[in-house]
């Protein structure tokens, strides 16, 4: 894997800005790329530093995303694949959490669909919605492109008028959070809904999307993805925490609406000096021990021996056979 290349700009929270109480804590290990967890004591964010140059984060995701990362890595990416994945299913489960409590809109922007499992469930429902999708992986296209019209960045979408943006894990690979929050926030709508889901950074560290690895840059408790929203004018208002046992357990979900842009910050309570203290008793517990670390070097080892597209096609197979009980 290509050597990562990072900024000389110092460690702050690119959720609130403050650049005093950051906490470093340990090394990513997960393919070692050169980065430490870091915590904020203010609002309860934590990132990965030094910030990568954003050269190195596409030549990343280009390039070696699937050769570390392999359940997306395959030669086909066929009806086999899709249905290993469960792309249609958890869509539709995803669809009808945020549907049956609100109501479709007239157009729907997807950040990050993927294979388009969820703007597929929306088309399923046969009302007239228009579906746009941003998406940067090719290999996503030829279905993508059926499901729903393609765009190349949330620049080239008009002011004000989407009413509804939507991203699924996507926040969480993202360097700077409030950075895309401000984009939505001038073509969304007034009261249009934007809805995110991201991996719990205060989930049980058991679970699939816990650990900490160089493709995640960004970790979010509940706290501090509400002020990210609120500080950038979105209000939150419906809050969902999977739990353990369910399809998408270890994720937080939670759908807002634009505001006037008027955001009081002095109101709210994100993350009082308790909760932060202890969050940081709680990572420093959870400091990858010398097992974890064979681990991680063992799976790249074996990555390079057998290759992504087999240890991938195993995961899928796994996944799938788990994960379709818990639809049933």
């Amino acid at each position: 894997m290509r050597e990562w290349e990072f900024t000389t700009q110092g460690a702050y929270c690119r959720v609130c800005g403050d650049c005093n109480d950051q906490e470093k804590f340990w090394e990513e290990d997960y393919i070692s790329n050169g980065q430490y967890l870091v915590h904020c004591g203010c609002c309860g964010f934590a990132y990965l530093y030094p910030f990568p140059t954003s050269k190195t984060l596409d030549y990343f995701y280009y390039s070696d995303y699937r050769k570390v990362y392999s359940f997306g890595s395959a030669k086909k990416h066929d009806e086999r694949f899709l249905r290993d994945c469960l792309v249609d299913e958890i869509g539709l489960i995803r669809a009808n959490m945020i549907f049956g409590e609100y109501q479709l809109p007239n157009n729907i922007l997807e950040i990050g669909p993927g294979f388009g499992g969820f703007l597929a469930a929306i088309g399923s429902y046969g009302h007239e919605v228009s579906l746009y999708a941003l998406e940067a992986d090719p290999k996503c296209f030829p279905r993508l492109g059926k499901i729903a019209e393609l765009v190349e960045s949330i620049d080239s979408i008009y002011a004000d008028s989407i009413e509804m943006a939507c991203a699924f894990h996507v926040l969480e690979h993202v360097l700077d959070p409030s950075d895309l929050l401000q984009q939505l926030f001038k073509v969304m709508k007034n009261d249009g809904l934007v809805a995110f889901e991201v991996p719990n950074f205060l989930s049980n560290w058991g679970n699939w999307n816990s650990h900490v690895h160089g493709a995640h840059q960004s970790y979010f408790t509940i706290d501090s993805l509400k002020f990210l929203l609120t500080k950038n004018g979105f209000f939150p208002e419906t809050i969902i925490e999977y739990k353990e046992g369910e399809l998408l357990s270890g994720a937080i979900l939670i759908v807002a609406r634009k505001s006037d842009g008027r955001v009081d910050l002095g109101n709210w309570t994100y993350c009082t000096a308790q909760q932060t203290r202890s969050d940081r008793v709680r990572l420093k517990s959870k400091k990858p021990r010398f097992a974890e670390r064979l681990k991680s070097k063992t799976r790249r080892l074996m990555l390079k021996l057998i290759g992504p597209e087999h240890i991938g096609g195993y995961q899928r197979r796994k996944f799938y056979k788990y994960h379709s009980r818990l639809i049933k």
